[in-house]
């Protein structure tokens, strides 16, 4: 008898609980809908903000209006059309791809300028990382400082897509993370001195 008290007594929470889900199972999913839409809107406004701040961050760097060559300009807009297309069907993939393209023109930059000692070893893993590249860009006086916060922003960004699947990206934002990438990549090899 005892053994039949104890297993009613351990199994008496975990039925309760089970019972009141079970009755009021309706407005537990509304509850939970609350929860997930407060959650999105959240993601979303903090989102928006970050990149706002991004997009002022880009128009207080001066541009030093070298001449840039024709042949750039066309890359640029056809990697910037081709991330727009990517955008319209996921907005999410978009700003994953426009990093990879910001961190390739970082890399090349870096090369260029033989920052990297390592930089004649093919294997990738074995690079400088890409937050160390900025540094030493900015150190050896090859991109000025206020691009760092920028990049901080573009890649906190990136990051929150990246690794929030909670967060909503909707096609303006992912246009505007585009072409903010893109702004940023362009300022990297205009004022990179051997590019």
């Amino acid at each position: 008898m005892d053994t039949f008290v104890k297993l009613v007594e351990a199994l008496a929470w975990p039925v309760s609980v089970l019972a009141i889900s079970l009755i009021f199972r309706t407005e537990l999913r509304m509850l939970l809908v609350r929860i997930n839409k407060f959650k999105y809107k959240e993601f979303h406004a903090e989102f928006e903000k970050k990149l706002g701040e991004a997009e002022k961050e880009a128009e207080l760097i001066p541009h030093p209006d070298p001449e840039v060559s024709a042949e750039k300009n066309i890359k640029k807009y056809d990697a910037a059309e081709r991330l727009v297309r990517i955008a319209e069907v996921s907005p999410r993939a978009s700003i994953t791809e426009a990093w990879i393209e910001l961190e390739a023109v970082l890399s090349q930059v870096v090369d260029t300028n033989s920052l990297d000692p390592r930089k004649k070893v093919r294997d990738t893993l074995n690079r400088m990382p890409h937050a160390r590249m900025i540094q030493e860009l900015v150190k050896e006086n090859y991109i000025p400082e206020g691009l760092v916060p920028i990049y901080k922003d573009l890649r906190d960004l990136r990051n929150n897509v990246a690794h929030n699947p909670e967060l909503i990206v909707e096609f303006p934002q992912a246009e505007r993370y585009i072409h903010l990438s893109m702004h940023f990549s362009e300022k990297l090899q205009v004022f990179n001195k051997n590019g």
